[in-house]
């Protein structure tokens, strides 16, 4: 990853101060390695460096056609399409913290090399959510679940986005809160794929909490729930300008908006959800859920006491913000 051009581009912006220093590898994936970094305050960052080879970045063109914002990208070109995938990540982040959504900030793009604030304590990254699960009570699962629910609508309805490849190792646990990450394949709701990207996303969180033994939505009833207008609220389709910069210009994304739509759907709409997760076990759950889910009493699929005590909680959990 470490080629000639990536090594001059960190050593003019070491050079220029806005890197104090670049330190040891967090991770490495596909895609791109993490660094561990000081900017220009000597504050911990972490530096994402894209790898520009061609074969790290087959099929993924899919994220980019469609997208206006890369209209004219040359998908054939490596150099130019793994700088687009860098922009991507910037810009994607960039809406999602202006959302008020617990995500890295980006603070300097230069080719394809990010810089972002780092999630974690001192200059250690925060674990995993893959990670961190085995540590986590089953009520605490149950949280950090109903926490994601709420990012993911506030990601839709907000900053306009589908992640497109969400699981449990991109996702990471600090503070009790969730911090959704590596987002540069991120499209726009509007996008040709979105709709799949989103089933899969779907997908792949509730095979992973259930597993982990909550009592979660189905797939096809999550999709429901991301994708419902917030009641009280206009959809929000001004998250364009936001990759800019602007402040949200509705109180959609506000603490009082994704939060008191789960709210509601939790439980004001609880027995029309109940429905839809008894048809979605019985289509398309094998034998042993179906049976499992018979055999739950009313509500207890979400869990009486999360019931029961909402409107108890901290307001930190209550307005979406945590996972306390």
């Amino acid at each position: 990853v470490m080629d000639d051009k990536t090594r001059r581009i960190l050593f003019t912006l070491l050079q220029n101060n806005k890197l104090k220093a670049m330190e040891g590898c967090v991770s490495t994936g596909k895609e791109a390695n993490v660094y561990l970094g000081l900017g220009a305050e000597e504050e911990d960052v972490a530096i994402k460096v894209y790898k520009t080879g061609v074969l790290q970045f087959k099929d993924r063109d899919r994220y980019v056609e469609g997208d206006r914002r890369f209209q004219g990208v040359c998908l054939s070109n490596s150099r130019k399409m793994v700088k687009a995938w860098a922009e991507k990540e910037y810009r994607n982040l960039n809406r999602m913290v202006n959302c008020g959504l617990f995500a890295p900030q980006p603070m300097i793009l230069k080719e394809h090399i990010v810089v972002m604030s780092l999630i974690g304590k001192g200059s250690k990254a925060a674990p995993r959510l893959k990670d961190a699960a085995p540590s986590l009570n089953p009520a605490r699962l149950t949280k950090v679940y109903w926490s994601l629910v709420r990012a993911l609508r506030r990601m839709y309805h907000c900053a306009n986005l589908v992640h497109g490849d969400l699981s449990e190792y991109n996702i990471l646990y600090h503070d009790k809160k969730l911090a959704i990450i590596d987002v540069s394949q991120a499209v726009e709701r509007t996008h040709i794929n979105a709709d799949y990207f989103l089933r899969v996303d779907c997908k792949n969180m509730t095979a992973f909490f259930y597993k982990k033994g909550v009592q979660t939505l189905t797939p096809a009833a999550l999709r429901e729930c991301i994708m419902s207008p917030m009641p009280e609220q206009p959809d929000f389709e001004g998250a364009t300008d936001i990759a800019e910069g602007a402040k949200p210009v509705t109180d959609a994304c506000s603490g009082t908006g994704p939060a008191g739509f789960v709210r509601q759907y939790e439980i004001d709409h609880i027995k029309e959800v109940r429905t839809t997760v008894r048809e979605a076990f019985e289509k398309d759950f094998n034998a042993e859920c179906v049976a499992l889910e018979d055999a739950l009493d009313d509500r207890s699929w979400l869990g009486e006491a999360e019931i029961v005590s909402l409107e108890e909680l901290d307001p930190e959990y209550v307005m979406g913000e945590g996972c306390m």
